[in-house]
């Protein structure tokens, strides 16, 4: 403490007691569990979700929240069992046209992404990019 010396006892209104520390570790340790299980649920969640092992709106999605709140590795081993449904991850074809149909053209004509981004960025339309391509 500064300003104290050998012969000078201790100021007690300076230390706060052992119980009032231990207290408050207590609680922030508790605080920091609450909120790396919020995350870890959160994740567990979200990535349940994009596959289809949890569905949204179902009332599943608040019934694996409730359960991760209470018990994380819980809900992680129910995940587990749950199979992902394959067609929310994934086209059928893999992304090819389907056997025995013609490729349809695209209704932007050759367009990539890019293009049309500049479109909607500055408001024009798919034919005057498209026109301007031709040039």
């Amino acid at each position: 403490m500064p300003g104290r010396t050998a012969s000078t006892p201790p100021d007690p209104a300076a230390y706060a007691p052992v119980s009032v520390v231990n207290e408050l570790r207590e609680q922030q340790v508790a605080a920091l569990g609450r909120q790396l299980s919020g995350n870890e649920v959160t994740a567990l969640l979200t990535a349940a979700l994009s596959d289809g092992r949890v569905l949204k709106g179902a009332g599943e999605e608040t019934w694996a929240r409730r359960l991760g709140e209470k018990d994380v590795a819980l809900l992680r081993e129910h995940l587990a069992t749950r199979q992902p449904i394959s067609a929310l991850s994934g086209l059928q074809t893999g992304g090819n046209a389907p056997q025995g149909i013609e490729a349809r053209p695209s209704p932007l004509g050759a367009l990539d992404a890019p293009a049309l981004a500049a479109c909607h960025a500055f408001g024009y339309s798919t034919e005057t990019i498209a026109t301007i391509d031709e040039r």
